[in-house]
């Protein structure tokens, strides 16, 4: 039986239909017409075939820091259709900004472990350049300053760069302007930003609305927007909010890691992950943000927690109503695949040694010498699952819950 950490899905809330960034004024040369054609694509529901399609897909995604070799994903697990918005939270420490580093390939980390495709490609066989020249583009906490390096200069070489990974001609100096002066009206930027060198002298607003210029230029496929409210009062963050709202497309994605519900009520999310301990942990609609804004991710926690009990307790329980497993006459490999059903919920979880180590233990004994095997002490046994759970949730799950659920299997000695 192949043993794996629970992962859980809510109702997601419909979200508004992405909007497209149209230009203001008509291009004036042929090449600006290509730019424009290949940057701001029509769609059609042909286009679509009736279905989103994938963009990224995580899987059980392990990383270290490789100068002092410590864990910090712990088995991240993420799906990333075209036209969703994606938010990470998380406390500090909790992996979000290091899975965003991770993506783009930051040579600070190290992956031990797991899969990441990008566009049907091995993104982890891809260096950093080449994920950015295959559209995936990341917006840091505190974007650094280039001295001697105009933001039009920056702009123009790093988009005709992409420009040849497409197989498209370069644009010229004047060929660019025109392509980028009305971006800066997405952003709501004067044309006079563009010959500033890069964030140098830049306030925090300003840095981050040259980060979502970039954006704009680039035409990236997948967004990844680190803590991009940061540091933003309210008018700069709707100014960005809005720039952002705008170049969503049907084809492209935003991953957003954030600490505050205030971004996502002016960038709606398609789906909310909590992460927690270098892991997601649950995955919901706009309702999670709401909860953690009222109570904290204690409550996220104890949720997802409860969650991961209760469905191994019905699994258990449908085991025996089907007949597959016989709690009145428990031999060996019954005993033992019912300590595997536990442990289908709760493998590696941290949980375990932190709330649970004697119960811990148990599962981890598979002699048939032992009293947990034995058939005269299956009694003890599911009573020491109960105490774990008790003493999991001493504070916050009524035991009646879990009891009633037990209850039913009508257990000898309980």
């Amino acid at each position: 039986m192949a043993l794996f950490t629970p992962s859980f899905s809510f109702k997601i809330s419909a979200s508004s239909s992405p909007r497209r960034c149209r230009f203001v004024k008509s291009p004036r040369s042929f090449k600006l017409r290509a730019a424009v054609a290949v940057e701001s694509p029509s769609f059609s529901s042909a286009d679509r075939d009736g279905a989103p399609k994938l963009l990224l897909e995580v899987k059980d995604l392990s990383a270290i820091i490789v100068e002092s070799k410590q864990p910090i994903l712990k088995g991240v697990n993420l799906t990333v259709h075209e036209g969703e918005v994606h938010a990470v939270m998380g406390k500090n420490g909790s992996g979000k900004s290091t899975f965003a580093k991770v993506l783009v390939g930051h040579p600070d980390y190290e992956i031990t472990g797991g899969s990441i495709t990008y566009k049907g490609q091995d993104l982890l066989e891809m260096e950093p350049e080449e994920r950015a020249l295959a559209g995936l583009f990341m917006s840091f906490q505190s974007p650094v300053e280039i001295p001697g390096v105009s933001n039009i200069d920056f702009l123009n070489m790093a988009y005709n760069a992409r420009r040849r990974k497409l197989g498209l001609p370069e644009l010229g100096p004047i060929e660019f302007y025109g392509y980028v002066a009305p971006k800066l009206e997405i952003v709501n930027m004067k044309i006079d930003f563009l010959n500033r060198n890069v964030n140098e002298g830049f306030s925090g607003g300003e840095r981050k609305r040259n980060e979502i210029l970039q954006l704009a230029v680039l035409g990236a496929e997948l967004a990844i927007l680190d803590e991009i409210d940061s540091g933003l009062d309210v008018d700069a963050l709707r100014d960005v909010a809005k720039a952002v709202n705008g170049l969503l497309t049907p084809n492209n994605s935003v991953l957003m890691i954030t600490h505050y519900l205030r971004l996502l009520e002016f960038i709606k999310p398609t789906f909310i992950h909590i992460m927690e301990n270098g892991r997601i942990v649950k995955t919901g609609d706009i309702s999670i943000a709401e909860i953690l804004e009222r109570e904290g991710y204690k409550a996220i926690s104890n949720t997802y927690i409860e969650d991961a009990v209760l469905n191994c307790c019905f699994e258990i329980e449908n085991q025996v109503s089907q007949g597959d497993l016989r709690i009145d006459q428990f031999v060996d490999d019954e005993l033992e695949y019912l300590l595997l059903l536990i442990n289908k919920f709760w493998s590696n979880h941290e949980l375990f040694t932190g709330f649970c180590p004697g119960f811990g233990e148990i599962v981890k004994l598979n002699h048939p010498q032992s009293n947990y095997f034995n058939p005269d002490r299956r009694g003890p046994l599911l009573f020491m699952l109960l105490f774990a759970f008790r003493n999991l949730f001493r504070e916050t799950t009524p035991l009646h819950r879990l009891k009633l659920r037990f209850a039913n299997i009508k257990i000898r000695h309980f």
